[in-house]
């Protein structure tokens, strides 16, 4: 059986462990949030300088040397075809 001491331990652990997710969740979105500005940031300069395709095909000679997974070609062309 529990005790009344194990059970206010077990409710402390469980209030830390919340707020620690919330303290989690609230530094993942704002690095989600600075990495959507820095993409945009990124494919508006490639656009505004007319780099769109030299980009590309930096990214797809990077992927065919194995340095990046292929799957990368298509965020990058998803990417700039907005």
């Amino acid at each position: 059986m529990i005790n009344l001491n194990e059970i206010k331990k077990m409710i402390i652990e469980n209030e830390k462990l919340k707020k620690s997710e919330e303290e989690w969740k609230e530094k993942r979105d704002c690095i989600e949030d600075e990495l959507i500005t820095v993409g945009n940031l990124f494919k508006d300069y490639l656009i505004e300088k007319g780099q769109k395709s030299d980009f590309l095909q930096f990214v797809e000679g990077q992927a065919v040397k194995n340095k990046i997974h292929p799957d990368y070609i298509l965020h990058a062309e998803g990417m700039l075809a907005d």
